[in-house]
């Protein structure tokens, strides 16, 4: 297994600039992350992108946790705040559910 990981290198390469760090992953394999891979401003911004910002749905409520026509919730889509809207649609009684990005 291959014990040096060298996250800034590749991240800055991919972005097509210079790494500020070089990280490297300890000798004792993954039974410990260290806590660079936690506070790295660099990592969180590219788990956002990755994780919550591309073509996948994400859960923002439960349909019975906003059950009348105007009903809402305030979310988070990772640290993208969200609000969680019921509506009636003007073309049937049904209500639908609608996601607005908070402003």
């Amino acid at each position: 297994m291959e014990t040096e990981i060298r996250w800034a290198k590749r991240a800055a390469a991919e972005a097509g600039g210079s790494p500020t760090h070089d990280y490297v992953w300890p000798e004792g394999g993954c039974s410990r992350i260290p806590f660079w891979v936690y506070t790295d401003e660099e990592i969180y911004r590219r788990e956002q992108e990755k994780i919550f910002r591309g073509p996948n749905w994400a859960y923002v409520a439960l349909e019975c946790e906003i059950p009348n026509p105007g009903d809402f919730k305030h979310s988070f889509v990772g640290d993208l705040p969200i609000v969680v809207v019921r509506i009636l649609t003007a073309a049937s009684t049904r209500s639908a559910i609608a996601a607005r990005i908070a402003a």
